[in-house]
């Protein structure tokens, strides 16, 4: 309360952000054993919860508690158990295949954690469980020559033409590794599963591997690189330059891993650099821009994408962005059930945006933000609201004698009919809008037409004087 008001503060992006951190972070320790808890101990839970989005979204206390959470786009208390309980779990396999742990809740049948562990176990992919401390000191190992930048190219790839590209990456390969071998990989992450592959253009050597389950695409150039090594044979000792258009995945190497969930993999590298430059050989990495007509670079890249459909599967390790992403998978469809329970067909909300699609356009003034998630809990300060609450005697509309509830007073009100008349014509010609409740507090297909609408609203709001009212 003391950093934003409804009128006033901090945008609502910044407060939610204040919220998840101090407010949802603090239940989140506790949460997972907090499974079988009764109503009355769980609604409390729920509460706490909704005073803080209340003060994000800038709406008074009588705003129902289930529909604040829904408004505010918040994981519900039941999701977030669950969620939190899956994440612990997943954090545990994927470091131990037989966790203490998880063995423990495991013979524990008749308690929720282990009804949770049994529901999510079928959906998890298959993955290679590694601890994620190494037994051997990562800077302990020795680390390739990695090159982040090409001679040249001083400015950003995207403000340089793909011709100027080529020839930059072309006569830096020429003149720093022409008696290099050179190998290019490239990893691929599509909607359902990930791939890697490298290519020896000189040797006409071609791989390429599906992962075990979908991953960052930063992993996957990571697995690429790490597949070569593993590939390359120990008694023919070589110079080689291994050229890849990830930067992630190079900074990966030359950190080490120390920092990320994968450290695994980039040990995994440094074991291999090591054991190869024992039999002789030199590894060099090399950064070249992706997608500029190099045609070792483009060869991997298709191979990558044909690897996808390859039947030869490579266990990868679970990262933590890859929990991550399979956590959002499973608890996203759950919070949305959640809040389509949550709203009742009656409501305001209901009416004007069944789906839950609606979202603010950033750079709003706080005040109209806070009247729009007003509006659509129907808790803006209307005479008809005013007198529910006991701050008027009266709920009629002084102008009309009708009750004075949202939809009059935006839409049939005779006070601001010059006004809504203007408004109107601007809405039709600019975005061929008819104004109605849904139209202004109702999701849009054009994020473009959507925010044009809403300035328009703003003005009208400011003409009659309703956004200090409401």
């Amino acid at each position: 309360r003391g950093k934003a008001g409804p009128k006033w503060g901090m945008n609502e992006k910044s407060l939610l952000a204040i919220h998840k951190a101090l407010v949802r972070g603090t239940l989140l320790y506790s949460l997972p054993v907090l499974h079988g808890i009764s109503q009355t101990q769980e609604h409390r839970l729920r509460c706490i919860l909704a005073r803080s989005l209340r003060v994000c979204l800038g709406v008074p206390r009588a705003a129902e508690t289930r529909m604040v959470i829904a408004e505010a786009r918040e994981i519900p208390i039941e999701v977030l158990r669950q969620r939190e309980t899956i994440r612990h779990y997943l954090r545990l396999r994927a470091h131990h295949r037989r966790h203490p742990l998880i063995a423990k809740v495991c013979r524990r049948k008749q308690c929720n954690a282990y009804n949770c562990f049994m529901e999510v176990k079928p959906k998890v992919p298959p993955f290679s469980a590694r601890s994620l401390v190494p037994t051997t000191p990562p800077w302990s190992l020795p680390v390739p020559s990695i090159a982040l930048s090409i001679p040249g190219l001083n400015v950003k790839r995207n403000q340089v033409p793909t011709s100027v590209l080529k020839q930059l990456a072309a006569d830096m390969m020429h003149n720093r590794y022409s008696d290099h071998t050179a190998v290019f990989t490239d990893g691929s992450s599509g909607h359902e599963c990930s791939s890697s592959a490298f290519v020896i253009p000189t040797d006409g050597v071609s791989h390429g591997y599906r992962l075990s389950h979908r991953t960052s695409s930063t992993s996957a150039e990571l697995y690429a690189i790490l597949l070569f090594l593993r590939k390359t044979p120990c008694d023919d000792p070589r110079a080689w330059v291994i050229y890849s258009d990830s930067k992630a995945a190079l900074q990966c190497i030359a950190n080490m891993g120390i920092r990320g969930s994968l450290a695994p993999v980039v040990t995994d590298i440094l074991h291999q650099v090591q054991l190869l430059s024992d039999h002789g050989h030199h590894i060099s990495l090399q950064w070249v821009p992706g997608h500029c007509g190099l045609s070792g670079n483009e060869e991997a890249d298709r191979a990558a994408t044909a690897a996808q459909q390859s039947p030869a599967v490579v266990p990868t390790v679970l990262s933590r962005g890859d929990r991550r992403s399979l956590l959002n998978e499973l608890i996203q469809p759950l919070a949305r059930q959640q809040w389509s329970r949550d709203i009742t067909d009656r409501s305001l909300m209901y009416s004007v945006d069944p789906t839950m699609s609606f979202s603010v356009p950033d750079r709003l003034p706080r005040c109209f933000t806070s009247l729009l998630h007003r509006l659509r809990l129907n808790v803006a300060f209307t005479p008809q609201f005013k007198c529910r609450i006991g701050y008027c005697d009266s709920c009629l509309c002084s102008k009309c004698g009708v009750e004075a509830n949202i939809e009059h007073v935006l839409i049939e009100c005779k006070l601001y009919e010059t006004e809504r008349r203007q408004l109107c014509a601007q809405l039709s010609g600019a975005s061929r809008q008819t104004f109605n409740l849904a139209a202004i507090l109702g999701p849009c297909q054009s994020h473009v037409q959507h925010r044009r609408g809403l300035l328009m609203f703003l003005e009208f709001l400011l003409a009659t004087g309703l956004l200090q009212t409401l």
